[in-house]
């Protein structure tokens, strides 16, 4: 684990296109790194599945419900590049002091999909009106694959559902109804 004093702002009271790319990257080389990855939690996907699901049979009913379901459960079958993710990346756990980026709260840091923290982080920038397009540009320096779309839109919708739950009065329907129809 790490520890060491980290002195600065976090991302969200310095939004700023260069922040945001400085902390894409900084996301980016925690996923590269190799010295991280120690063992893959037993069932990762069935695991991440399964949390979203208890979010949707909490907040929704019917065919909705059923509809996400559905959506959700194809995340169990896709291939997965394992690597160290933070776990939770939100924009305060973004910590900005100069042209420096660092980061905290690594309490859900394990090894899994790059695309959780992606998603997580994606969809913190989405309720900023912020694009992702040239960000995911950026972090891949190509276009996402069909099987890569679907893990992104995974861990958006898991996101959102969070959202939903913890901050009822956000509006996230529009937002989960656009992932599970444009994949």
């Amino acid at each position: 684990m790490f520890y060491f004093p980290i002195r600065g702002e976090n991302l969200e009271q310095h939004l700023t296109k260069i922040n945001i790319k400085n902390a894409l990257n900084f996301l980016k080389r925690l996923h590269q790194d190799k010295s991280l990855s120690n063992g893959v939690i037993e069932n990762y996907q069935k695991v991440e599945v399964n949390r979203g699901l208890l979010y949707i049979r909490k907040l929704f009913k019917g065919k909705f419900a059923n509809q996400l379901e559905e959506w959700m459960k194809r995340y169990e079958n896709l291939d997965i590049n394992y690597c160290f993710i933070h776990g939770g990346p939100r924009l305060e756990h973004f910590i900005i002091n100069n042209d420096q980026v660092g980061m905290i709260d690594f309490e859900g840091a394990c090894i899994g999909d790059a695309f959780k923290d992606l998603g997580i982080f994606f969809t913190e920038l989405l309720f900023h009106n912020i694009e992702k397009e040239e960000l995911i540009k950026n972090y891949f320096n190509r276009k996402l694959t069909e099987e890569e779309n679907i893990r992104l839109h995974f861990f958006e919708l898991r996101a959102l559902l969070v959202k939903k739950k913890f901050e009822p009065k956000r509006d996230v329907i529009g937002y989960i109804q656009k992932i599970i129809n444009d994949v």
